[in-house]
């Protein structure tokens, strides 16, 4: 067929031809329609490309290849398997910063094309650290835009346990990804064993715990969680007693304390008087005659 053909006629283009004309094909075959036969011609390019790349010393990826691969996404003639070797490639790109940008911008075409690969969060945060950025931000990029298009419902375990911390920061600081969270319900797929659908429920609702801080909850919400490690059941007291009774502003006013505040005007009984001294109390102090003193007073 054509897709044979082009390939056969690949194979007779010189080495550096070669992976910018399967682009070129790819792009076509992908414009009609054809995603399979669009990634095959993808893949060939790359091959051939990290082939020459290695032996001479060049980048593995080059501009012309990496706008490919982000034009190829919406059709889905690229993927998570696609993506990931992609990621992989650019973290050893010589010029860190751009291949930090364009990781983004290829983990951003796959999921705006609906796709949300198991395994790609890890190799992300390889190519930020190659550019010496922080894998804590790189992880809330990515939750933050799982949440605002409304993939995390689609996402595989994986996903949600490399992005667990994430997720739960992002919710506990924002009110609209909290309700994100609250409605991003993980929909596995009908073939999933119940085993399995019951890991993706529980993780989900423990996260939304945790990222509460207070917040309303529907009734039962976290007895539905079922039993919990002891660190997971004091982190959720713990969050909840914070947004609940938050800590006095400092310095401690008592003026802002209800207990501490005295509406009486009047002095204390045991206030003491200008110039003299507070009670103090020691181990053989009788306290009958302290009594009798109040009294007195």
């Amino acid at each position: 067929g054509a897709a044979e053909e082009v390939l056969a006629l690949a194979e007779t283009l010189p080495e550096e031809s070669a992976p910018e004309f399967l682009d070129r094909a790819a792009r076509v075959f992908a414009a009609r329609g054809l995603p399979g036969e669009a990634g095959r011609f993808f893949g060939r390019a790359r091959e051939l490309e990290e082939a020459r790349a290695r032996s001479l010393g060049l980048p593995l990826v080059g501009e012309e290849a990496h706008r490919t691969f982000v034009e190829l996404a919406p059709s889905g003639a690229v993927g998570g398997t696609e993506l990931c070797g992609h990621l992989r490639r650019l973290a050893q790109h010589p010029e860190p910063g751009t291949a930090h940008r364009w990781a983004r911008e290829a983990v951003c075409a796959v999921l705006g094309s609906g796709v949300v690969p198991a395994d790609f969060v890890p190799e992300l945060v390889r190519v930020a650290w190659a550019a010496r950025l922080d894998e804590k931000t790189e992880k809330r990029f990515v939750a933050d835009r799982l949440l605002r298009e409304g993939l995390m419902p689609r996402a595989p375990l994986p996903v949600w346990a490399d992005l667990e911390i994430a997720l739960r920061d992002a919710a506990a600081d924002d009110d609209e990804l909290f309700d994100l969270l609250l409605a991003a319900r993980p929909e596995p797929g009908p073939d999933t064993a119940p085993e399995l659908r019951a890991r993706y429920e529980r993780r989900w609702r423990l996260l939304v715990g945790q990222a509460a801080g207070g917040r309303p909850l529907p009734p039962g919400w976290y007895r539905s969680i079922g039993p919990l490690r002891l660190g997971d059941m004091m982190g959720l007291a713990s969050d909840a007693g914070d947004r609940l009774f938050p800590r006095p502003p400092s310095p401690f006013d008592p003026e802002t304390d209800p207990v501490a505040r005295r509406a009486d005007p009047r002095p204390h009984p045991l206030d003491p008087a200008h110039g003299e001294q507070a009670p103090s109390w020691h181990s053989n102090a009788d306290f009958l005659l302290v009594a009798r003193k109040i009294g007195e007073d």
